[in-house]
């Protein structure tokens, strides 16, 4: 009994584990996401510095 327990308790840890790390990558391609739309609107105010550049 105590042992399957440790062993249920390690896999939830490890999934816990997983889908933290799997919503972190998705936080971070979601703030990436966010800077090229912002830096696109950006660089369409400003058309004339990027010919001059």
């Amino acid at each position: 009994m105590q042992i399957s327990l440790i062993l249920f308790t390690i896999i939830i840890e490890k999934r816990a584990k997983s889908a933290e790390t799997q919503f972190a990558e998705y936080l971070r391609h979601k703030e990436r996401e966010r800077i090229e739309i912002e830096n696109t609107k950006l660089l369409a105010q400003y058309p004339s510095y990027i010919t001059r550049l």
